[in-house]
């Protein structure tokens, strides 16, 4: 189905019959107009070609105001619906431009973390050393001295483990890791009434 026959299918009886009267006649006047191209030759011929000419416009005009009086009233339905649901698009859009920036600073933070631990494993497996690995305190063998014995023990890097977590790493053998949340009452008054309990005043004692 062409969108000519689609355009028609919108019309009723009356408003077909009259679009086909309109097209009669500008395709009737359009034919007298390209039948003879030759230079006009008399004033007769000037007369009617200034007639045909004077048809032609009529026809266009009469078929502009009948477009209008069909389309004009769906161009305002439809300039309202748009108005109508145009602020939830602008929002949904500003929150997917939000979300998108977000999620990709979430990324970035995740592969900046990725590369710092594959950096630190490759330098810890070229170095043959894991600071990640339990670390017992060993003592090692005395050395005397003359003010007495010293004795050295190995112990775990406590900052270094943390720069592990902080960039991300989240198992290390012979490590617990895990998230602990702290919490200061900053307004006792403004704190919701199931979150309090009863207690007993305090009274002091008379001197």
């Amino acid at each position: 189905m062409t969108d000519s026959n689609s355009a028609l299918m919108l019309l009723s009886g009356a408003e077909e019959a009259r679009l086909s009267d309109m097209l009669a006649v500008a395709h009737e006047t359009l034919a007298k107009l390209s039948a003879d191209a030759a230079p006009l030759a008399t004033v007769e011929e000037s007369t009617e070609l200034g007639e045909l000419k004077a048809r032609a416009v009529n026809c266009a005009r009469d078929i502009d105001a009948w477009r209008h009086d069909l389309t004009d009233p769906l161009n305002a339905q439809i300039k309202q619906l748009i108005a109508l649901v145009a602020p939830i698009l602008e929002e949904l859009r500003d929150f997917d431009r939000l979300c998108q920036t977000r999620l990709l600073a979430f990324t970035r933070t995740q592969a900046a973390a990725a590369e710092t631990a594959r950096q630190m494993t490759e330098h810890f497996e070229a170095t043959e050393t894991n600071p990640f690995a339990p670390a017992p305190i060993v003592a090692t063998r005395g050395v005397k001295t003359d003010s007495g014995t010293t004795s050295i023990r190995k112990t775990v890097d406590r900052e270094l483990i943390a720069s592990a977590v902080e960039a991300g790493v989240r198992e290390i053998p012979g490590v617990r890791i895990w998230q602990e949340w702290r919490f200061e009452v900053e307004s006792a008054k403004d704190v919701p009434e199931q979150y309090r309990s009863e207690s007993m005043p305090t009274r002091g004692r008379r001197k």
